[in-house]
């Protein structure tokens, strides 16, 4: 039987020449000069082996390349969540606090930058309302306009040349009495930064705020420094501002609020109010810091009353790119660009 199939296998001799299907075809062991085995069998079994590693070797090249774009970028945003998590959960120890706000700003920054979340925002990370919560907005500041100016450190050094061009330039006779305060070697630095508030609006003029308001120079003066008798007056004054902004169909905006009936009898204290939180300072160039940084971490527009003083000195001061040029701010900063 074995016999029959044999001979049924064998080819015709006018069909397929027989030299094919010679062993040696499809095997050669190895000996002598050949250290591999050699024929079909052994071809076949060297290409799938080399085609198995090239396969592995880009597989190796693909893994690698994901770690390197993938894995940092998911660990950083792992840590991120769960600094939110915790801040969701802590307002205290302060320390650790501030250690987490800084780890979570990849994260938190999304807020940041979308209005329609800002309303939310104090009720999501409560520690804005802390007493020490301006220690949050210097840090968002930080992080979100690395290359701004130190602007409560520079604007003393500019305090003098800002004085001369406001005697040169003043729209007001109001200008007459602050230029008093301001050239006051006597006076302390508080008074002198409340002075160059209220003067500025002498050379920064309000503008039109609304359809049924023209501000004056007068009003924008007590837009831009609001005094009250004492401290605990600062958010009424500030709500009952915010009542008269309403009305006007004006934006609530962050406001700054000098404790003392006037210049004269500034009791040492400076509260910078948004919304139902205030942070108290000893300082007015402080206050006038975190007004600012307040209002650029935010998003924030300024008042459209007083907008120009604060323009000017979030621009020309810290360095702030602002959306909207003004002749009157564009012509004090080359005045002082000279100096």
């Amino acid at each position: 039987m074995n016999q029959q199939l044999l001979a049924l296998m064998e080819p015709e001799e006018d069909f397929l020449p027989s030299s094919i299907f010679r062993t040696e075809n499809y095997f050669i062991p190895r000996g002598g000069d050949r250290k591999n085995h050699g024929g079909k069998i052994a071809n076949k079994i060297g290409n799938l082996k080399q085609r198995k590693r090239k396969r592995e070797a880009k597989e190796n090249e693909y893994q690698s390349a994901k770690q390197v774009n993938v894995e940092p970028k998911s660990t950083r945003n792992v840590v991120a969540e769960e600094a939110v998590e915790w801040l969701m959960l802590n307002t205290e120890p302060w320390g650790v606090v501030l250690d987490q706000w800084r780890t979570s700003y990849e994260l938190r920054k999304v807020d940041l930058l979308s209005h329609k979340r800002i309303p939310k925002i104090f009720t999501t990370y409560p520690q804005y309302k802390c007493h020490h919560g301006f220690q949050l907005i210097d840090i968002d500041f930080q992080k979100a306009f690395p290359n701004a100016e130190n602007g409560w450190m520079k604007l003393p050094l500019l305090l003098p040349r800002i004085t001369e061009y406001i005697k040169k330039r003043a729209l007001d006779p109001s200008a007459a009495q602050l230029l008093k305060q301001l050239f006051d070697e006597g006076a302390n630095n508080d008074k002198k930064v409340c002075a160059l508030l209220l003067a500025l609006n002498t050379v920064l003029p309000p503008i039109a705020a609304a359809s049924r308001l023209k501000p004056t120079i007068l009003i924008g003066q007590e837009d831009t420094l609001i005094f009250v008798d004492a401290k605990e007056q600062a958010q009424l004054k500030v709500q009952e501002t915010y009542r008269s902004y309403t009305e006007l169909n004006l934006p609530i905006v962050p406001k700054l609020i000098a404790v003392g009936k006037n210049l004269d009898q500034l009791q040492g204290t400076f509260v910078v109010c948004y919304g139902d939180i205030c942070y108290e300072f000893q300082s007015a160039s402080r206050a006038v810091d975190i007004l600012i940084k307040l209002t650029a971490v935010l998003g924030l527009p300024f008042s459209k009353i007083s907008k120009l003083v604060w323009h000017f000195l979030s621009g020309c001061i810290y360095g702030i790119q602002q959306k909207e040029s003004y002749a009157s701010i564009n012509k004090l900063k080359v005045y002082l660009d000279k100096g």
